[in-house]
């Protein structure tokens, strides 16, 4: 979030547009849907046997594990320790992953071996795989929930891509939806406080969008018990009473 004012925990980004602003960590559904808000304040939650960025997704994940839900978290979260503590939680892990980890193996882990393009090499250890697959770069994934398998992606031109990849490119849809949606009613004026542009975004960007896309989940069924019946119902009567 874009905030320029002298504040202890601001940071500075230098691959973002807004370079100066506040770290939100969101945990949001494939849809948009956000069910988890946590504002970094220069300190992070720390768990036994995790690294901070590990401990952060396991907070925001509070009260959704230990029920075989899959976590989908990008590079910047992802190691081989947040995976096994997530399979001990009936939960699975899936995401890309940096290669400078540390219990990754030398084939994921070596620059100098890895595959051609189009094909993949994979490793398996305690249910938890690791891959590193090539296309115009090396993308390294790490999965609890795939193995290698390779599937053609849908589209113009399909490509014959590891599971795991179109799974996480399908769900990590979710923030990008959400930030979307929030953008038609983020407030761009200057603020003299942060804890005014924090309950700005609480209040219209993340309750509007989730009540936005609870109004569209329930027209949308809706429409799949009472609409689609009827419609199926008076075509069968138009084309019985044409012939």
């Amino acid at each position: 979030m874009l905030f320029r004012g002298r504040i202890s925990f601001r940071q500075y980004n230098l691959s973002k547009a807004h370079k100066y602003g506040l770290k939100i960590y969101k945990l949001c559904t494939e849809d948009g849907f956000v069910w988890n808000y946590d504002i970094y304040i220069d300190r992070d939650p720390e768990i036994a046997d995790l690294d901070k960025p590990g401990s952060v997704v396991v907070q925001l994940c509070d009260g959704h594990l230990e029920a075989g839900r899959i976590i989908v978290c990008d590079n910047y979260y992802n190691t081989v320790g947040l995976a096994k503590y997530l399979l001990q939680h009936k939960a699975d892990l899936c995401g890309t992953l940096r290669v400078n980890r540390k219990e990754l193996p030398w084939a994921i882990r070596s620059k100098k071996i890895g595959p051609i393009k189009g094909e993949v090499v994979a490793r398996q250890k305690d249910n938890v795989t690791v891959m590193k697959w090539r296309n115009k770069r090396d993308v390294a994934m790490i999965s609890t929930c795939h193995n290698a398998t390779m599937r053609m992606s849908s589209g113009y031109r399909p490509i014959l891509k590891p599971e795991a990849v179109l799974y996480y490119n399908e769900r990590k849809k979710g923030i990008h939806v959400r930030d979307q949606l929030s953008s038609y009613y983020d407030p761009k004026r200057k603020s003299p406080a942060w804890y005014k542009k924090i309950a700005l975004d609480i209040l219209i960007c993340a309750s509007i969008t989730n009540a936005t896309l609870m109004y569209h989940n329930y027209i949308q069924l809706l429409i799949e018990n009472y609409g689609k019946p009827y419609y199926r119902r008076s075509k069968k009567l138009l084309g019985s009473s044409c012939n």
